[in-house]
């Protein structure tokens, strides 16, 4: 029963590692224009999000979030 479950944990890890992905964040959108309404699937270097809060919204376990350098200001409040 115990080796069962650490082959389930094993099968589960590897999955979401390979469902990984790297996020960009970019508020001077010097790689291309940042909008926060891109999709998960549409963000890319060239297509950031503004907002780290964004970022964190999306990201799950196991994915990579690149924020370039600049000022972030939380508006969330």
């Amino acid at each position: 029963m115990k080796k069962e479950i650490f082959v389930l944990i094993g099968v589960v890890s590897l999955m979401s590692l390979a469902l990984a992905q790297d996020l960009y964040v970019d508020v001077n959108s010097i790689g291309g224009t940042c909008n926060d309404a891109y999709t998960k699937a549409q963000n890319n270097l060239t297509q950031p999000w503004c907002t780290i809060n964004t970022a964190g919204v999306q990201a799950i376990a196991g994915d990579i979030v690149y924020i370039r350098s600049g000022i972030y200001y939380d508006t969330s409040y």
